[in-house]
Protein backbone atom coordinates (compact mmCIF):
# COMPACT_ATOMS: atom_id res chain seq x y z
CA UNK A 1 0.00 0.00 0.00
CA UNK A 2 1.20 3.47 -0.86
CA UNK A 3 1.94 5.90 1.95
CA UNK A 4 1.56 9.62 1.16
CA UNK A 5 2.99 12.43 3.27
CA UNK A 6 2.11 16.06 2.54
CA UNK A 7 4.43 18.75 3.85
CA UNK A 8 2.71 22.12 4.11
CA UNK A 9 5.65 24.49 4.00
CA UNK A 10 4.66 27.47 6.07
CA UNK A 11 6.74 30.59 5.35
CA UNK A 12 9.97 31.03 7.29
CA UNK A 13 9.96 27.50 8.77
CA UNK A 14 13.05 26.14 6.96
CA UNK A 15 10.99 24.71 4.09
CA UNK A 16 13.67 25.25 1.44
CA UNK A 17 16.33 23.75 3.71
CA UNK A 18 14.13 20.71 4.37
CA UNK A 19 13.38 20.28 0.65
CA UNK A 20 17.04 20.63 -0.38
CA UNK A 21 18.94 18.92 2.45
CA UNK A 22 16.72 16.71 4.61
CA UNK A 23 13.82 15.28 2.61
CA UNK A 24 15.99 13.92 -0.25
CA UNK A 25 17.91 11.85 2.31
CA UNK A 26 14.89 10.06 3.74
CA UNK A 27 15.19 6.31 3.23
CA UNK A 28 12.73 4.65 0.85
CA UNK A 29 10.82 7.90 0.34
CA UNK A 30 10.35 9.70 -2.97
CA UNK A 31 10.24 13.48 -2.70
CA UNK A 32 7.87 15.42 -4.96
CA UNK A 33 8.64 19.13 -4.72
CA UNK A 34 9.60 22.18 -6.77
CA UNK A 35 9.83 22.67 -9.66
CA UNK A 36 7.55 19.67 -10.32
CA UNK A 37 4.83 20.88 -7.93
CA UNK A 38 4.77 24.25 -9.71
CA UNK A 39 5.40 23.36 -13.37
CA UNK A 40 3.34 20.19 -13.66
CA UNK A 41 -0.12 21.04 -15.03
CA UNK A 42 -2.04 18.96 -12.49
CA UNK A 43 -0.21 20.34 -9.46
CA UNK A 44 -0.38 23.84 -10.90
CA UNK A 45 -4.16 23.53 -11.20
CA UNK A 46 -4.37 22.14 -7.67
CA UNK A 47 -2.76 25.29 -6.31
CA UNK A 48 -3.87 28.06 -8.65
CA UNK A 49 -6.96 27.15 -10.67
CA UNK A 50 -10.67 27.52 -10.16
CA UNK A 51 -12.55 24.34 -9.21
CA UNK A 52 -13.66 23.77 -12.79
CA UNK A 53 -10.00 23.14 -13.74
CA UNK A 54 -8.85 21.11 -10.75
CA UNK A 55 -9.74 17.43 -10.42
CA UNK A 56 -8.60 15.27 -7.48
CA UNK A 57 -8.65 12.23 -9.76
CA UNK A 58 -6.06 13.87 -11.99
CA UNK A 59 -3.79 14.42 -9.00
CA UNK A 60 -4.16 10.76 -8.03
CA UNK A 61 -3.30 9.73 -11.61
CA UNK A 62 -0.25 11.99 -11.63
CA UNK A 63 1.09 10.51 -8.39
CA UNK A 64 0.13 7.05 -9.66
CA UNK A 65 2.81 7.43 -12.36
CA UNK A 66 5.48 7.39 -9.67
CA UNK A 67 6.69 3.94 -8.69
CA UNK A 68 7.24 4.37 -4.96
CA UNK A 69 5.62 3.04 -1.81
CA UNK A 70 6.32 6.21 0.21
CA UNK A 71 5.88 9.63 -1.33
CA UNK A 72 6.49 12.98 0.34
CA UNK A 73 4.86 15.92 -1.46
CA UNK A 74 6.21 19.28 -0.32
CA UNK A 75 5.44 22.83 -1.42
CA UNK A 76 5.26 26.22 0.28
CA UNK A 77 2.21 27.20 -1.73
CA UNK A 78 0.10 24.49 -0.05
CA UNK A 79 -0.37 27.02 2.76
CA UNK A 80 -1.61 29.64 0.28
CA UNK A 81 -0.30 33.09 -0.63
CA UNK A 82 -1.77 36.31 -1.88
CA UNK A 83 -1.16 35.05 -5.43
CA UNK A 84 -2.96 31.70 -5.09
CA UNK A 85 -6.42 30.51 -4.34
CA UNK A 86 -6.99 30.26 -0.63
CA UNK A 87 -5.30 27.68 1.58
CA UNK A 88 -8.63 26.12 2.58
CA UNK A 89 -9.39 25.22 -1.01
CA UNK A 90 -5.89 23.77 -1.52
CA UNK A 91 -6.26 21.72 1.70
CA UNK A 92 -9.67 20.42 0.58
CA UNK A 93 -8.28 19.38 -2.79
CA UNK A 94 -5.33 17.60 -1.21
CA UNK A 95 -7.66 15.78 1.18
CA UNK A 96 -9.93 14.72 -1.69
CA UNK A 97 -6.97 13.37 -3.62
CA UNK A 98 -5.17 11.78 -0.65
CA UNK A 99 -7.63 11.21 2.22
CA UNK A 100 -5.22 8.91 4.08
CA UNK A 101 -2.18 11.19 3.75
CA UNK A 102 -0.22 12.22 6.80
CA UNK A 103 0.31 15.95 7.10
CA UNK A 104 3.69 17.36 8.09
CA UNK A 105 3.86 20.96 9.27
CA UNK A 106 6.57 22.86 11.09
CA UNK A 107 5.84 25.89 13.25
CA UNK A 108 8.07 28.74 14.32
CA UNK A 109 7.84 31.09 17.30
CA UNK A 110 5.96 34.26 16.43
CA UNK A 111 8.70 36.72 17.43
CA UNK A 112 11.36 34.85 15.49
CA UNK A 113 9.03 34.50 12.50
CA UNK A 114 8.19 38.20 12.53
CA UNK A 115 11.84 39.29 12.74
CA UNK A 116 12.83 36.92 9.95
CA UNK A 117 9.99 38.16 7.73
CA UNK A 118 10.87 41.78 8.46
CA UNK A 119 14.58 41.20 7.72
CA UNK A 120 13.70 39.56 4.41
CA UNK A 121 11.41 42.47 3.51
CA UNK A 122 14.25 44.94 4.26
CA UNK A 123 16.62 42.94 2.03
CA UNK A 124 14.02 43.20 -0.73
CA UNK A 125 13.82 47.01 -0.41
CA UNK A 126 11.28 47.68 2.35
CA UNK A 127 12.22 50.93 4.12
CA UNK A 128 9.67 51.16 6.93
CA UNK A 129 10.37 50.40 10.55
CA UNK A 130 9.26 47.25 12.36
CA UNK A 131 6.12 48.89 13.79
CA UNK A 132 4.99 49.94 10.33
CA UNK A 133 5.77 46.45 9.03
CA UNK A 134 3.62 44.86 11.72
CA UNK A 135 0.92 47.40 10.90
CA UNK A 136 -0.80 49.55 13.38
CA UNK A 137 -3.23 52.36 12.93
CA UNK A 138 -1.48 55.71 13.25
CA UNK A 139 -4.67 57.24 14.59
CA UNK A 140 -7.98 55.97 15.76
CA UNK A 141 -10.33 55.72 12.79
CA UNK A 142 -13.77 56.69 14.05
CA UNK A 143 -17.25 56.48 12.65
CA UNK A 144 -17.14 60.24 12.02
CA UNK A 145 -13.99 59.71 9.91
CA UNK A 146 -15.87 57.03 8.01
CA UNK A 147 -18.82 59.35 7.34
CA UNK A 148 -16.44 62.11 6.20
CA UNK A 149 -14.70 59.68 3.87
CA UNK A 150 -18.03 58.59 2.43
CA UNK A 151 -19.01 62.19 1.81
CA UNK A 152 -15.67 62.94 0.14
CA UNK A 153 -15.85 59.78 -1.98
CA UNK A 154 -19.37 60.62 -3.11
CA UNK A 155 -18.26 64.13 -3.97
CA UNK A 156 -15.26 62.80 -5.95
CA UNK A 157 -17.49 60.29 -7.74
CA UNK A 158 -20.00 62.98 -8.74
CA UNK A 159 -17.18 65.33 -9.77
CA UNK A 160 -15.60 62.57 -11.92
CA UNK A 161 -18.99 61.79 -13.47
CA UNK A 162 -19.53 65.42 -14.44
CA UNK A 163 -16.01 65.75 -15.85
CA UNK A 164 -16.40 62.60 -17.95
CA UNK A 165 -19.68 63.82 -19.43
CA UNK A 166 -18.43 67.25 -20.50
Amino acid sequence: MRHIFIHVGLPKTATTFLQDKIFPRLNNTTLISRPYTQQNKTFNQLQYADDCYSDPEEIKKEIGKIAASKILISDEIFCGTKFTINRTLIARRLKQAFPQAEIIIFLRGQQSLLMSSYNQAVKMGYTGNIKEYIWYSKKEYTYDDYKDDLSMNKFRWIQQLIMNNE
